[in-house]
C-alpha cells in the first residue's frame, strides 16, 4: 500500500506554514493514480493560501512498482550534491522490504527490481518516463551528453541538465538549458529524433568508461560527473 502522513511543510516562497499530507512509499502497482499525478507533474503541487505560489513537497520517499519491477528512492533535490552519501539509501530500504534481509514470502515478490535514485520529483518523473518508453536510462544519460557536446550552445550546470518530457515512436523531447546573456539560463525544448538513441546505445565502445561510472550504482544521472 501506499502510506502519507500529515506533516507540516512550510512554503518556500514566503514561510507559511501549512499541514500537507506527504508521501513516504507510493505502491504504483496498487495505485496507479499516483504514478499518473507524477507524470502530469501534478505529485504533491500544492498553492500557498498565503502567497498563491505553487509548490512540490520535495521530501524523501520511496517509488515501487511490482508489475514493472522498479524501485525507486526519491530523495529531496536539494541533497544530490552528496549522491554518494545517499545512493545507498535506497538499495538498503529494499533489502530490508523485500530484498536478502525480508522473509521469503516478501522476497519471492521483490525478486527482479531494478534499482535506482533520483533526486526531485522532476528527476522521478524523467525515469518513469524513460523507463515505460522502453529506453535504457544509462543510454539516455549517455545521449544527453552528446546533446552537451552539440555546437548549439546546450550548458551542463549543477543546476541544470537536459531533462526528458515527453516520448513516442519516433521522438525523444528533452527541457534543455541553454547560455544566456549574463549568468542567466534558458530553456528550450529540443526534439531529437528516436534514431539517435538508437546510434548511440549501438555504439557504446569508444564510451565505455563513461558508461562503466554511469552504471557503478542506483544513482543514473550524469549528475555523477559534475557533483
Amino acid at each position: 500500500m501506499s502510506t502519507f502522513f500529515a506533516e507540516i511543510v512550510n512554503c518556500p516562497y514566503c514561510g507559511e506554514a501549512t499541514e500537507r499530507s506527504v508521501a513516504h512509499s507510493i505502491n504504483a502497482t496498487r495505485s496507479p493514480q499516483y504514478r499518473d499525478a507524477i507524470l502530469r507533474g501534478e505529485f504533491q503541487n500544492y498553492t500557498c493560501s498565503k502567497c498563491g505560489q505553487d509548490y512540490l513537497v520535495d521530501r524523501p520517499f520511496i517509488y515501487l512498482d511490482y508489475k514493472t519491477k522498479d524501485w525507486i528512492g526519491v530523495l529531496p533535490l536539494s541533497e544530490e550534491k552528496e549522491w554518494q552519501q545517499w545512493e545507498q539509501a535506497p538499495i538498503n530500504a529494499y533489502k530490508f522490504a523485500c530484498g536478502a534481509n525480508a522473509p521469503a514470502v516478501a522476497q519471492s515478490i521483490g525478486e527482479g527490481m531494478k534499482i535506482r535514485t533520483v533526486f526531485g520529483l522532476i528527476a522521478l518523473r524523467e525515469k518513469l518516463l524513460c523507463l515505460e518508453s522502453g529506453l535504457n536510462d544509462v543510454m539516455l544519460e549517455l545521449l544527453k551528453f552528446h546533446l552537451i557536446l552539440m555546437p548549439e550552445s546546450f550548458v551542463l550546470t549543477e543546476v541544470a541538465r537536459p531533462r526528458l518530457i515527453e516520448t513516442d515512436n519516433s521522438t525523444l523531447m528533452f527541457m534543455t538549458p541553454i547560455a544566456a546573456e549574463g549568468s542567466e539560463l534558458k530553456y528550450e525544448i529540443v526534439s531529437i529524433d528516436r534514431q539517435a538513441y538508437e546510434e548511440v546505445a549501438n555504439n557504446q565502445e569508444p564510451w565505455a568508461a563513461f558508461i562503466k561510472e554511469l552504471s557503478n550504482g542506483s544513482y543514473v544521472d550524469i549528475g555523477r560527473l559534475i557533483f
